[in-house]
């Protein structure tokens, strides 16, 4: 970063002494987060409580550290993960495992958007074309090939956004729909051509992810790394019975 600069909360390179407080609302709101995101940093998410300030078990909190730390790893390694590189984790089974991009998996509360909207800020400080969608607009947007400004806005954000967060999938708000399902295969399957990073975060049993989406995205899913956080408000376990990969 040049000497001139410097670096503002939530990873915001700017020349110094020439950026109002306004311009920095300005970014934040370009790139589509809600306002009651800005100040989340990762000491906000808390490695001892769930979201209700109940203790943990200790299994829970060596799986919200492997979360943080993989966050924290991806953070310091950004700027390379936005030219193309990636990063790796060794799984519990000592496989080494590179990705360049991370599902979040958990149920509300579970602080998933905390993870992934810190992740989506420390890339501001090497590029502004990073965006935050949330799950429903994407699903509305792709609902029917009537939509079309919506439907390629969706395709702008997929071809050219270096960094894309979607969050909250779910299948409350999801109803079987041909189209949609087709779109987002095209658009999965174009990222994943390119190699363009994504967060990810849902709310999904693996059951239902294999019911909602086709082949590319769960290509997508295959080649992410997945982290399952302990549960958040009104929980259930999630399924393990495909054997989801566990991190050290």
């Amino acid at each position: 970063m040049p000497e001139d600069y410097k670096l503002l909360p939530g990873g915001i390179a700017v020349e110094d002494e020439k950026i109002e407080e306004q311009q920095i609302k300005s970014i934040l709101t370009g790139i589509n987060l809600p306002l009651q995101f800005w100040d989340y940093e990762l000491e906000h998410f808390d490695l001892r409580n769930d979201a209700n300030s109940k203790r943990l078990s200790a299994q829970d909190k060596k799986q919200k550290s492997i979360a943080y730390e993989l966050t924290k790893k991806y953070i310091e390694n950004i700027e390379d993960i936005l030219n193309g590189g990636t990063i790796s984790m060794v799984s519990s089974k000592g496989q080494e495992i590179e990705a360049n991009s991370i599902i979040f998996r958990g149920r509300e509360g579970s602080g998933k958007t905390l993870l992934s909207t810190v992740v989506l800020k420390s890339a501001l400080e090497f590029s502004h074309n990073v965006y935050y969608l949330p799950w429903t607009i994407l699903y509305d947007s792709l609902s029917s090939y009537e939509n079309v400004e919506k439907v390629q806005m969706m395709e702008y954000l997929f071809h050219y956004c270096d960094l894309l967060v979607i969050d909250g999938a779910n299948e409350y708000a999801y109803i079987d729909n041909k189209f949609f399902k087709m779109k987002l295969e095209t658009l999965f399957a174009y990222r994943l051509t390119k190699n363009k990073p994504m967060i990810w975060t849902m709310d999904l049993t693996k059951v239902a992810m294999s019911e909602m989406f086709g082949p590319c995205v769960l290509s997508f899913i295959r080649s992410s790394f997945m982290i399952t956080l302990p549960q958040g408000v009104g929980s259930s376990d999630f399924d393990k019975e495909l054997g989801e990969i566990e991190y050290e």
